[in-house]
C-alpha cells in the first residue's frame, strides 16, 4: 500500500466548533482543521464525562482540548471627554 494512502477506519466522534456548533466525522484525531474558502475552522473532540463517584460514563460530554474563553475586560478605559 502506498504511504499517502491511509487504512480505512470507522470513528464516528462527536466534534464542537469554538462557536458551538457540533458535527459528526468519520475520524478519530482530537482536533481537526476544516478548510471553508479561505477559514480554516477547527474542530475539537468531544468526550463522555465520568461520574467520579460511580466512575461509569454519564451522557454529559465536554472537548477537553476547547481553549478556555477569555474574560470579558469589565474596567474599559474611557476616551477623555471634550
Amino acid at each position: 500500500m502506498p504511504s499517502e494512502v491511509k487504512p480505512m477506519n470507522n470513528h464516528m466522534n462527536r466534534y464542537i466548533s469554538e462557536h458551538g456548533k457540533i458535527s459528526v466525522m468519520n475520524s478519530n484525531e482530537d482536533i481537526v482543521s476544516i478548510k471553508q474558502g479561505d477559514v480554516v475552522v477547527k474542530l475539537h473532540k468531544l468526550v463522555k464525562i465520568v461520574d467520579p463517584v460511580t466512575g461509569q460514563l454519564t451522557n454529559k460530554e465536554h472537548a477537553p482540548t476547547l481553549p478556555k474563553p477569555e474574560p470579558i475586560p469589565t474596567n474599559i478605559p474611557q476616551p477623555p471627554k471634550k
